[in-house]
């Protein structure tokens, strides 16, 4: 057993889901309150507006130049589709204001449901395809392929939606392409049955896809003494494009934990939709393997938040809880 082993667990998305369920009742805000906690990632830069907060921090994990690391190109990647000229293309809902649009992202209760997606995609796939463009269901949404490189700077959704018009509209050389079809998809999804069914049970229509995470290509690396673990696209396709071995999938955190022990670094991607569930099934044996030295030291990447943790650190029992509410001022 590695006496350094060091585990990071990210959980793209956490906080989005998790925010009014971080109270001083819960185990996280234990581990906020007794461990070292930072906002690592500002999700309100414009520098760094082109990746989510998580992927940043997958990216810190992995010692990893986050300007290199596209989310589009790499994720696509990871599907199994081919190198090249990707960008997301993600559904989202433009509410129309007395003085300006607004976006909406389209999730949770909100998200469309696979079968809506797969009605919209012969529409758009048919429509892009005319312009030599090949669309591809992916994440929240689908992938699009350009047969030459996009030349724009595209921010993601998130970022889009906090801030002006003027800042997050693609720029730059090849930005009045990606503004024209991000405009007639508007048009192609105005009058789609699937946004009159939508509306129909009072959901936002999904009436615009926002483009994003186009980048330029990787910077080859070695990898290391670390492991990855997960099955969440972008992270596949960090490993094939620096033709490291594949993220091992687990199925319990006990798989997880031997796998931990023999590295000195694993990095962990973990989906996890209900904090109580987290909780239970992650981080209850997590902090267990802490306490009997099964590993070192605990990094938490939830979003833009870094939580690290070791023995020491867990039993300092006279540190109050931290809910989520107070972690800007910690």
């Amino acid at each position: 057993m590695s006496r350094s082993s060091h585990l990071t667990i990210v959980v793209p998305g956490a906080l989005e889901r998790w925010a009014n369920a971080v109270s001083k009742e819960s185990l996280l805000a234990r581990v906020a309150g007794r461990g070292e906690i930072a906002r690592a990632w500002d999700a309100s830069s414009q520098e760094h507006a082109s990746l989510n907060p998580w992927q940043r921090g997958l990216l810190a994990a992995l010692r990893l130049d986050e300007r290199h690391h596209p989310s589009a190109p790499l994720t696509a990647l990871g599907m199994g589709l081919e190198a090249g000229e990707w960008v997301h293309a993600e559904p989202v809902h433009f509410a129309a204001g007395l003085n300006e649009v607004a976006l909406v992202p389209l999730r949770g209760a909100a998200a469309l449901a696979e079968q809506e997606l797969d009605a919209l995609t012969p529409t758009l796939a048919a429509h892009f395809a005319d312009s030599g463009l090949a669309m591809h269901r992916g994440p929240r949404g689908w992938l699009i392929k350009s047969p030459t490189p996009w030349r724009a700077r595209t921010v993601m959704v998130d970022y889009a939606r906090t801030h002006e018009w003027g800042e997050v509209l693609p720029s730059g050389d090849g930005a009045a392409q990606l503004r024209r079809w991000m405009t007639e998809a508007q048009m192609l999804l105005h009058d789609h049955a699937v946004n009159d069914a939508r509306a129909a049970r009072g959901l936002p229509a999904a009436n615009a896809l926002w483009l994003w995470g186009n980048g330029p290509k990787i910077e080859v690396r070695e990898q290391g003494e670390i492991s990855c673990i997960g099955c969440n696209g972008y992270l596949r396709g960090i490993c094939r494009a620096h033709s490291w071995p594949p993220p091992t999938e687990i199925h319990s955190m006990q798989e997880l934990l031997t796998v931990a022990r023999a590295r000195a670094r694993t990095v962990a991607m973990v989906e996890a939709h209900d904090l109580n569930d987290f909780e239970s099934q992650h981080l209850t044996t997590l902090l267990d393997a802490l306490r009997a030295g099964a590993i070192q030291r605990l990094t938490l990447v939830l979003d833009e938040w870094r939580i690290d943790i070791d023995r020491w650190r867990w039993r300092r029992f006279w540190r109050g809880a931290l809910p989520l509410t107070e972690w800007s001022r910690a």
